[in-house]
């Protein structure tokens, strides 16, 4: 699947409020939320079958998914890029954060939930829950780029957004 995921792309167009003009640019990643849905359906089988997160958990983020994707429909490559992030490298970070807060608990003789055999079905509800991360992740630069307030290349200028992007795409 992950093969798959890194041969598709989509178009995207971007404002240049210097020039006054629109760039189309060449995306790494699913079209769209449909093409999206369809890739993590698969993802949400391995889940149930191997039973490492619960499925309600599991379609509850695909929801959240797809109500920013609806919210943001002028930046479905912020959406995208979120998404990534939260499973590439914030999941990391909360499993930190979940085992930490289970070690406190256990060392006050309180019950944990937490399982350190399996800190996924922890760390998707965790993620669901994150809203600070995905106001600074998502919500904020989508407003940004929506209002024009920032342009495509400010948005991603960290280097990081949009490691896929194709050296067409690196414009602003």
């Amino acid at each position: 699947g992950r093969r798959l995921a890194e041969k598709l792309s989509y178009m995207a167009v971007s404002f240049k409020p210097k020039e006054g003009t629109y760039t189309r640019q060449e995306f790494k990643g699913p079209s769209g939320i449909g093409a999206w849905r369809a890739s993590f359906k698969v993802l949400r089988t391995c889940f149930l079958l191997l039973e490492l997160v619960p499925v309600e958990v599991v379609d509850q983020y695909c929801e959240k998914i797809m109500e920013f994707a609806d919210a943001y429909p002028m930046a479905w490559f912020l959406v995208y890029q979120a998404d990534v992030r939260m499973r590439r490298e914030r999941m990391d970070v909360l499993v930190g954060l979940a085992e930490r807060e289970h070690d406190k608990l256990v060392a006050a003789g309180l019950p944990s939930e937490f399982d350190k055999e399996n800190p996924w079905k922890t760390v998707w509800r965790m993620a669901l829950e994150d809203t600070a991360w995905w106001e600074e992740n998502l919500h904020r630069p989508a407003l940004y780029y929506a209002t024009r307030i920032k342009t495509f290349t400010e948005i991603t200028d960290d280097k990081t957004a949009q490691p896929w992007l194709t050296s067409a795409g690196a414009g602003g």
